[in-house]
Order: C-alpha cells, then structure tokens, then sequence
C-alpha cells in the first residue's frame, strides 16, 4: 500500500517519453548492462579519463557500484574512438577468467599450488587479451591515423606482421615455448666372448694396526673373461614450456608491429581473480603481470577492485616479496568514494548522472537533436517533488551510484511509474530501503559472519546511532568475518583520511547499512522514528574526536571459537570452512598441520 503522503496535491501532466526514458535509465543500473558504446557518453567524470591517460600503472579502488566498471568501459571507449590518438585500450574482467585445479593434481605446498594456479590463471588471462585483440585491433586501427596515412601495401604488411606476433603469442600460452635439452644415454654393446689362459699370481694381503703383517696367498689363476665395448649417446630433444621472458619480447614485439603509441589494458574487479579458491593467489598473478607487463615503456595497466578484498603484495619474508608494490610499480588514481564530497557537491554529482542518462534514452532528444533537454530542475520536479527527498536519497543509498538507481527504480515500480499522480517522497523512500535490507541483504549475509554481526547489533541498539568504529587491531584479526559484511553491503567503510588523526592509526570507522538503520529504529523506537528520519544524514559525528571511546564496538566478548596464525597473525573462526576442510589459514594458506597445536591460541 503506497503511504498517502506520496501522492501530489496536484497532478501534473508526464510525457510518455519522459517515463520511457526512465525506464531505461534504470534498466542498466549496472555498468555491465549499459548499451554498447554508451559508457564514454554517460560518463560525468572526464577529469579522471585524462589523468588516466599517462603510462602509469594506475589502480582505481571504490566499494561495489560506486562506478569502477563505468570508468574502465568508458575509458576503453574514449580510447578506442578517438581518430587522433595511436593508442588501443582492451577491457577484461577478472570475474570471467578462473583457473579451476584439477581435482587428480596432488602439490607437496601451499605454495606450489598458488604458483601453479596463479601462472594457469594468468594465461587464461593473456587468452583473453589475445582473443580479443586478434578480432578488433583491425577495426580499431582502420579509425586510427596511423592506418590511414598508409598505402593498402603498407598496411597489408602491418597487419601481417601483426597476425604473426599474435599467432606465436597464442602458441607460447597454449603450448609454450622450444627449449633444448641435452638428453644423455648410456648403453654397453657386448662382443663375442673370448676364451684366454692367463696364468699368473693372485695376491690376497692383511694388514694388523699393532705390526705390519703381510700375508700373501699365492696361486695360479686359469680364468674365461668377456670383453665388453662401452658406448655413450647422446641425442637432442625439445620441452614446450611457458616462457615469462618471451611473453615480454613478443608483447614488444606486437606493439612494434601495430606501431602503436599507447596498449592500455583495463582490469576490472581484480578481487575476483581467487574468490573461489580456497587460497589466495593474487599477488602471485600479478606478479606475472608485472613481469609480463610492466617492464614495457609504452603499456600501461589500469585496475579497479575493491580494497579491502585486495592483496597486492604478499611480504612475508624479504626472500618471498612478491606481487606490486604501491608507489613503485603501480600508483593509486582515485578512490571512487562519494564520502569524500560535501553536501551540495553531492547534489550536483547525483542530478549531472540522472540528466546524463534520461536525456540519453530520450527518443524525441535523439530525434529532434538536442532541442529537447530534461533539465536537473524539471527532473528534481516530476520525480522528487523537491531537493531535499533528492538528498535524503543519496544518504539513503551511502553515496553509491548503483544504490541511487536501484532505490529509484524499486520506489517508480511501486507507483507503477505514476509520476502524474505520486512522487519520490521520503517515507516511500526509506520504505524501500528497509526492505531491500530484511528482503536481500539480510538474507544473504554469510551464516559465519553471525557472532560479529550481533555484537555490531547490540551496540546500535543500546546507542541508537548507525555510525560506529572498530580497533585496527580487531579488524585485521577478523578481517574476513568484517570483509564479508562490507561484500554484502551490512556495513560500510568510511575511508581512514576523513576521521581525525589522532583516532586514524587506531580505529576503522564504519556505517551500519541505512536499511538496517531504520528497521531498528522502527522496531525499538517508533515515537522517535519520523525525527531521526528527518535529521538523518550520513556524516563524522561533531565529537568523535574527544569522545572516541563512544563510538568503539568491542569484538572481544564473542562467544566463538577462534584460531590465530603464527605466520600472518590473522584470527579466524575455527568453523570456517576453508579451514575445516583444508587445515590452513583462510588469509596466508599456511599449513596449520604443520606446526603443534599448542603455537596457535584459542580465544
């Protein structure tokens, strides 16, 4: 039942094509499901798109819709269409490239199978950059200017030299390459057998340690012998092996011979290069990466993920550094995270994407050209009645782009897109958020993760607030039971650098999600329900600084089985399935078998 707040005091008259091109702008709330070739017009952020122009290595981090996919897309795009520039961009998620072991493969380490699915998993990789630069790098450059100041017998060269360098970059994935190795076979050849009389003496002799004592036995020795010829072979044969060296000179080789400025490659969600591996091998592939990759002058990396399920390097001991390390081989360009921005900044951000996008699905704009424009004020209007429900929503959905579009599309379809009679109000708003938290996030929330959840839970109830913080030390210590509530979007990580300094190094603030928020507040307060609704905005509270210890939830109490690893000091619950079935450690795969059970602490 819609709540009778929601419906106008006046109804105003909607054009259909407005409510059309609703419907589609909500349709593709996630990058992956825009039209193609729309990325690069919808995108609102083109000072990101020209920073990302230099040959740094760069890496874009952002929680889940906050618009990383978009970036890349968009990018690729800006890159691919442009006619001035000799560059290509190829686009690869890492949600599309797994490696799954052989379930007969045995390895004496941890180590030796992350090594082994990590080199797999970065040639499924190279397979797939492969693949598609050998169907479009053609089509690309035919727009290029490079390809088009040649003549037809410049260019049937340029391509052939192309389709070689690729045909033997395929062949070292999937095959590998020759090595010689020298293989040596020794076999003994018999002669006739030779029938001799040889007399002579055999002499047998003793030695004591008190004297010398000499004893010989003399006798006459009449013998057969058999001569026997020894001959050593030795015969040359071939390996096919993978060959990291050679990946790196064909890959220069490639880039000379489509006589490209720029190969950008854009790797998105990075964090799922191992999420269904029982071990984490992401610093091992990117290590191949960078041996691959980042040697080249002219190619240039780009990766989005997530930070918290991220691990870049893997630093146990000076002898095993391996993976990329931040600063030197790859450098951060942005952390997507609207958190950052102020109010009206916000505003603004959120309204440029609404116009971008229904003004892109309006038929009569595309039409009539650009005579027809739905303005940010005609837009706030029709669908919010006015600004401030436009705001209320943005805090709603914790500044996520995807949110906004998703809780939009969810409050339109409950009014069945009635926009003449209904709008956006802020009770149909709140209304959809708790019950996207009780319906989906609720129910998916990992069964494993319950113990911290609670304790986060108990400490909202008794100080009825949704901001909230935990120790450094306890986030590292259950990093994934947290991880896992930030992947299914309960909680919310407020990034480091907006909290004061003197409380950076020590806590990790956090949000408790909106829908989750108001659900509480409706169950165990609802006379204060409609005032704190009116009053909600996410923001650092104004006396955090001097009251810290206000805001801090204490894991230490929970009533749950946990291990610690003596390798990474990371701590676990002793129920979690990746150790039940694999006696390792869910964060390093240290083998738990083999060390005694009394170094590990049981809290």
């Amino acid at each position: 039942m819609i709540n009778p707040e929601c419906e106008r005091t006046k109804p105003i008259a909607i054009s259909e094509d407005f409510i059309i091109a609703l419907k589609q702008t909500f349709s593709g709330s996630k990058a992956e499901k825009l039209p193609d070739k729309s990325h690069y017009p919808l995108y609102i952020g083109e000072d990101l798109l020209t920073q990302m122009k230099i040959l740094d290595n760069q890496i874009i981090w952002g929680r889940r819709g906050t618009g990383k996919t978009h970036l890349l897309k968009a990018f690729n795009q800006y890159i691919n269409e442009d006619k001035n520039n000799n560059s290509l961009s190829y686009y690869i998620s890492c949600d599309t490239i797994r490696y799954e072991t052989p379930i007969s493969l045995e390895f004496n380490s941890d180590i030796d199978k992350m090594k082994y699915c990590a080199k797999n998993t970065f040639k499924c990789f190279m397979t797939d950059l492969l693949d598609q630069m050998m169907s479009s790098y053609e089509g690309i450059l035919r727009t290029k200017q490079i390809y088009l100041k040649k003549n037809a017998s410049q260019r049937k060269q340029m391509l052939k030299r192309a389709d070689d360098v690729l045909l033997k970059l395929d062949e070292n994935i999937a095959i590998g390459i020759p090595r010689l190795v020298e293989s040596i076979i020794v076999g003994q050849e018999t002669t006739a057998q030779q029938k001799s009389r040889n007399k002579g003496l055999e002499v047998s002799s003793s030695f004591s340690e008190k004297k010398l004592d000499v004893r010989s036995v003399l006798s006459f020795i009449s013998k057969r012998t058999n001569d026997r010829k020894t001959e050593t072979l030795k015969t040359n044969k071939s390996v096919c092996e993978f060959n990291i060296y050679k990946l790196q000179q064909m890959l220069s080789e490639l880039l000379r011979a489509l006589e490209v400025d720029v190969l950008y490659i854009c790797i998105d969600e990075l964090w799922l290069i191992d999420d269904k591996a029982s071990l984490s091998y992401q610093p091992l592939f990117l290590d191949y990466l960078r041996q691959a990759c980042f040697g080249i002058p002219n190619i240039s990396v780009k990766i989005a993920s997530i930070r918290e399920t991220t691990k870049l390097n893997s630093k146990n001991t000076a002898q095993k550094c391996y993976g990329l390390q931040p600063g030197q081989d790859i450098v951060e360009l942005a952390h997507l995270d609207s958190m950052k921005y102020t109010k009206a900044e916000l505003v603004k951000r959120f309204m440029k994407i609404l116009e971008a996008r229904i003004n892109y699905f309006s038929e009569e704009r595309r039409k009539l050209g650009k005579e027809v424009e739905y303005g940010a004020q005609y837009i706030i209007d029709t669908l919010f009645g006015n600004e401030r429900y436009f705001t209320k929503l943005i805090h709603l959905a914790h500044g996520i782009p995807r949110n906004i579009l998703y809780f939009m599309r969810s409050c339109l379809a409950k009014i069945s897109y009635d926009l003449s009679k209904y709008y956006l109000h802020i009770y149909l708003l709140t209304d959809t958020v708790i019950s996207n938290y009780q319906e989906e996030k609720r129910a998916n929330m990992p069964m494993n993760e319950q113990s911290v959840y609670m304790v986060i839970n108990s400490y909202l109830e008794k100080n009825q607030g949704c901001f909230f913080m935990i120790s450094t030390e306890q986030v590292k210590r259950y990093k994934t039971e947290i991880n896992n509530l930030l992947y299914t979007s309960i909680i919310y990580r407020i990034p480091s650098d907006l909290t004061p300094n003197s409380i950076m190094d020590l806590y990790k603030a956090y949000y408790i999600d909106s829908g989750k928020y108001f659900s509480l507040i409706k169950e165990k307060m609802p006379e204060k329900y409609n005032a704190i609704l009116n009053e909600f905005e996410l923001s650092i509270p104004l006396d955090l600084k001097d009251n810290a210890g206000k805001y801090v939830v204490n894991l230490e109490d929970i009533p749950s089985n946990f291990i610690e690893c003596v390798n990474c000091s990371y701590s676990f619950s002793s129920q979690h399935p990746v150790y039940v079935k694999y006696k390792c450690c869910v964060n390093c795969g240290f083998d738990m078998n083999k060390i005694s059970q009394e170094r590990f602490r049981t809290q």
